[in-house]
């Protein structure tokens, strides 16, 4: 209604005009806009041209014709202003809208809230009344009643699977744990044990009671091919580890008829770098499970074709980088290994002396590489921390503090793990960006350190979110609005309290222990196998049985 007023004004506003400009034409005398032009033999003074025009002095006008134009600016003046007011009502009906949408929000995510509880409520009375076992949990003293845990009980009972290791020669995992450091997933700081989840894995499973030693009686089958570990051995050569990979197949399918049984759709990989899958050759293993970190779904082709091209020229001509790197429908996204006992104990050491633990003045924080220059770095991060960096730099609430990628290695490592952990003990929220990979290993470090992870990634599926509430402990920040932090993370105190009891709830289910214990990570990762191993048939024998 306000718009078409307004139209009306605006027509209305442009006859005046145009009957103004008429009236004064053709009442005003003959000469009123006369001009002279005149042209002088003579010379002339340099600042004026040979050909000059001058406008003659007009006569006075008429007391009638003032008298007139006075009314027609009057008029003037009466429709300019009710224009005012229809522009100003427009942008206050606009405001009271924006208000409207912002409290329907809120009211929807508070009922989204009340939703997942409600669920989640349900499902720990079912497998409290379904199990004896699952009443009986690590967390149980956290969780009220009316603050039911992000967790879910069945993480706590290792589920009734079976899976047979394959005896595979040691050239293609032991041989290169044993004289790489960057392989061993004890190692004290997580920018060394983070690709190192092969090694554990295969350590773990070796001495799980879900290993059988009758692969007729398996409903899964996993390869330990060390796959991250042989890419730093070998200077991050992606042809050579996709041969590797190859290589171990062809020893599986010459010695086990097991694979060709279903294609190797009930067979385990770990694919643990950087780009996970996406080293993997696809259509040889495009049937097989990947346990990877990454849950990728968006196409980043162009960009891993650019960082796979600055340690192997030319991959993607042997790797489609197109295809899917990671198949929500058969494979598992798995936290990455970390293994500092200081962030692992953190929690329980400021229960036992509140004293340490540090007042968290800053809002945000982020510190990591940031790079921005030619040659395909545009990919990296979605240019999200390169934003960052020009808009944050010196934010009194956002801390952003770029480093060089080598800060964290060799001397210098010591230093930089004391500063980038200070950042997260000091922090309400701590941002977990992309990188070349969507993954990164903030996400689980702020969790250890009781920081909420505020994840700024789209379209990427997250360890454990089949069984987990990642609303109950984390935050996340839509890739558009990355650069309106302040405006977008929640500041509530109420909100923040939620968050931070969400984090030292679930913060157990992403640590991983040697043994294994209830509800740790390890835990939660077999019961993702066994929903897997459901979902695509083989513990029902039905894969079998098509031989698909």
């Amino acid at each position: 209604m306000i718009t078409i007023t307004i139209r009306r004004l605006c027509t209305l506003f442009l006859c005046l005009f145009v009957t103004t400009y008429i009236f004064m034409a053709f009442n005003l005398p003959n000469n009123a806009f006369a001009t002279t032009t005149i042209t002088s033999s003579t010379p002339l003074p340099q600042s004026l041209s040979k050909s000059t025009t001058f406008v003659t002095h007009q006569p006075p006008l008429s007391t009638s014709d003032n008298k007139r134009i006075i009314e027609l600016e009057s008029e003037l003046s009466v429709w300019s202003n009710l224009l005012a007011q229809a522009r100003r009502d427009i942008d206050l009906q606009h405001h009271v809208s924006q208000d409207k949408i912002k409290r329907l929000e809120e009211k929807l995510h508070k009922k989204e809230l009340q939703s997942r509880r409600s669920t989640a409520k349900l499902l720990s009375k079912l497998a409290s009344s379904s199990s004896s076992t699952s009443t009986s949990t690590s967390f149980s003293s956290e969780v009220d009643a009316n603050n039911p845990s992000p967790l879910d009980p069945s993480g706590n009972t290792l589920p009734p699977l079976l899976i047979y290791v394959y005896e595979m020669p040691p050239e293609f995992n032991t041989d290169l744990s044993d004289v790489e450091p960057n392989c061993k997933w004890n190692a004290p700081y997580s920018w060394q044990t983070k690709y190192t989840l092969e090694t554990y894995m295969h350590a773990m499973l070796l001495k799980s009671p879900l290993r059988t030693l009758d692969p007729e009686a398996a409903h899964l089958f996993y390869v330990p091919i060390y796959v991250g570990c042989h890419l730093h051995h070998i200077g991050t050569n992606f042809n050579k580890a996709s041969t590797k990979i190859l290589q171990g197949v062809k020893w599986i399918q010459n010695k086990y008829p097991y694979w060709k049984r279903t294609q190797g759709r009930d067979h385990i990989f770990t694919f643990t770098h950087d780009i996970g899958g996406c080293v993997a050759p696809f259509r040889d293993l495009k049937h097989a499970i990947f346990i990877t970190n990454t849950g990728e779904l968006r196409d980043r082709s162009a960009a891993y074709k650019t960082y796979t091209n600055m340690y192997t020229k030319g991959y993607y001509q042997n790797r489609d980088l197109t295809l899917p790197c990671f198949n929500p429908w058969k494979d598992i996204v798995a936290p990455p290994m970390i293994n500092d006992i200081d962030m692992i104990h953190w929690h329980e050491t400021v229960q036992k002396d509140s004293a340490l633990k540090l007042p968290r003045d800053k809002l945000a924080t982020f510190r990591g590489t940031i790079i921005d220059k030619p040659g395909g770095w545009h990919y990296y991060s979605r240019g999200i921390r390169q934003h960052w960096l020009s808009k944050y730099e010196f934010d009194q609430q956002i801390k952003v503090t770029a480093v060089h990628p080598k800060e964290g290695f060799g001397d210098k490592a010591a230093n930089y793990q004391k500063t980038y952990r200070n950042d997260f003990l000091t922090s309400t929220y701590c941002l977990c960006p992309p990188g070349w990979a969507t993954w990164t290993p903030r996400l689980y470090e702020a969790l250890l350190l009781g920081c909420i992870p505020a994840i700024i990634a789209d379209d990427n599926v997250l360890p454990f979110s089949r069984t987990l509430d990642y609303t109950r402990f984390a935050v996340h920040v839509p890739e558009s609005k990355a650069n309106s932090l302040i405006e977008v993370l929640p500041q509530g105190k109420e909100r923040i309290q939620e968050l931070q009891n969400g984090v030292e709830q679930v913060y157990k289910a992403f640590v991983y222990n040697d043994p294994p214990i209830k509800g740790d990570a390890f835990h939660y990762l077999m019961r993702d196998l066994e929903w897997r191993a459901k979902s695509l048939g083989v513990m029902a024998g039905i894969a079998k049985e098509d031989g698909i």
